[in-house]
């Protein structure tokens, strides 16, 4: 590296990047190639060949409102696209052209983009909240390549990244009752499904054609209650037998506190928990071993802004490591 440039290390940018601004530096203190070798063509060549591998489509006002966080554009967005030698769009500009989309959240704009990938068999990478390991604030995300979640197989991941999460496992406490969390009306449209209300009366209807257990009902919270004063863990410890969802994480968090689950939908946690209402009575109980493995699974599933701005969570998309 020139002297005097060693600090771009410190700064929380993809190798790629370094070594692109290590060589434009060079290309400014030696134009005529006499010492670096490095050419204002060559430049232009790596950039048009190994950047734009992605685009991000920018979220709805509805999901994401740049004006009132102040930004010009959705971070995480931008931060994901410069780690994947990626850039920053709009759906408007995208929608007829191929290249792979970034796309985050379930708002209209964005359902509209999913749809049109899984009709024409076009590459996304959907960013939401992460799995697990999140408070007050999302501090991981995650990113599934072709779906909203990794829907498995589970891949064997050492426990590295759960220690950043700080999750331990929880021994099973035993319950009566049946949680049934609905899942957003958002999600319900994108996947073609009853609204939240029908969807959970239709559920209740069919569950009591198989069990006599009490049902209870735990709507979608704001954040900052369900994440801190009205927690869904704290709910499952209240007598939870079972929790049923859709494709709500709500599933993965039940097999994670030591709770069976029920998903209806495409969802992580069919990996290990039922799909059936029929099955209420005979669920499975996941065995320690394989919630820890499905831990360690979820933990290579998300990622922080940090890593998807170094290039650290495409690499781990990608490569796994």
């Amino acid at each position: 590296m020139i002297e005097g440039y060693n600090d771009l290390n410190n700064f929380n940018i993809s190798d790629f990047h370094k070594e692109f601004i290590e060589d434009l530096f060079k290309y400014f203190v030696d134009p005529t190639k006499q010492f670096y070798n490095v050419s204002w063509k060559d430049l232009e060549e790596r950039a048009n060949t190994t950047m734009g591998k992605v685009a991000a489509i920018a979220p709805d006002p509805e999901d994401f409102n740049l004006e009132l966080k102040n930004v010009s554009y959705d971070p995480v967005l931008e931060k994901f696209s410069l780690g994947s030698r990626g850039f920053i769009s709009s759906w408007d500009v995208q929608k007829d052209l191929n290249t792979p989309l970034i796309i985050r959240g379930v708002g209209s704009g964005s359902q509209r983009a999913y749809r049109h990938c899984w009709e024409t068999g076009r590459t996304f990478y959907a960013i939401d909240t992460g799995y697990f390991g999140n408070g007050k604030f999302k501090y991981w995300h995650r990113i599934t390549k072709n779906n909203l979640q990794h829907l498995g197989p589970m891949e064997d991941k050492p426990d590295n990244r759960l220690k950043q999460i700080s999750w331990k496992y929880k021994k099973p406490k035993s319950g009566s009752d049946i949680l049934i969390c609905p899942p957003s009306e958002k999600v319900m449209k994108l996947f073609d499904q009853p609204d939240p209300e029908t969807w959970t009366k239709n559920v209740i209807d069919e569950l009591k054609k198989y069990t006599d257990r009490k049902i209870r009902i735990r709507l979608k919270l704001p954040r900052e209650q369900r994440s801190t004063t009205n927690t869904i863990q704290a709910d499952l410890d209240d007598n939870v037998y079972c929790l049923i969802t859709y494709n709500s994480i709500a599933a993965t968090e039940a097999i994670l506190h030591g709770k069976p689950a029920i998903a209806l939908g495409p969802n992580a946690a069919q990996v290990l928990c039922n799909s059936s209402l029929s099955e209420i009575e005979n669920l499975n109980h996941p065995t320690r071993d394989e919630v820890e493995a499905f831990a360690r699974h979820l933990s290579y599933c998300q990622f922080t802004v940090h890593e998807m701005k170094n290039g650290k969570a495409w690499r781990i998309i990608h490569e796994g490591s």
